[in-house]
């Protein structure tokens, strides 16, 4: 399976996420925008068809930080800017999962109502010094 998701920020640092709804095990949690591939559907395209069907909005200066590959999965994690993503605060998308802006130093408070590693990919967006990591899990 091939995944992308994409965490926009604001000049002022703060991330859209989302509250979502689907599946269980993320019910009521925070994550970032995205999804599965469609076939022959590269990574960039992607995270751009998944952040505009999610959100409303077109955002297309993404910029890849981190492969993460598993034996059943890859997933492509990307970042971008965007002054735009203000007006989606508290705005619910078509499937009535509702759309959040954090300020950047509440990331780390919110571990129990966020997907447990949001703050360690939300940080590495945010390291300039990394072009684009790659990590490998065996499980």
């Amino acid at each position: 399976m091939q995944m992308v998701i994409g965490f926009s920020f604001t000049a002022s640092r703060d991330v859209l996420l989302l509250e979502k709804l689907k599946p269980a095990w993320q019910k009521d949690k925070l994550n970032g925008v995205g999804g599965k591939l469609r076939k022959n559907e590269s990574p960039l395209d992607g995270m751009i068809r998944e952040f505009k069907e999610e959100t409303g909005l077109v955002v297309s200066k993404w910029k890849m930080v981190l492969i993460l590959s598993a034996p059943s999965y890859n997933l492509y994690v990307f970042k971008s800017q965007s002054n735009e993503i203000r007006s989606l605060h508290n705005v619910k998308n078509d499937v009535g999962e509702t759309l959040k802006l954090i300020p950047l130093d509440e990331v780390n408070n919110l571990r129990g109502i966020m997907i447990y590693n949001l703050p360690w990919l939300i940080n590495l967006c945010l390291d300039e010094t990394i072009d684009i990591a790659i990590a490998t899990a065996n499980k």
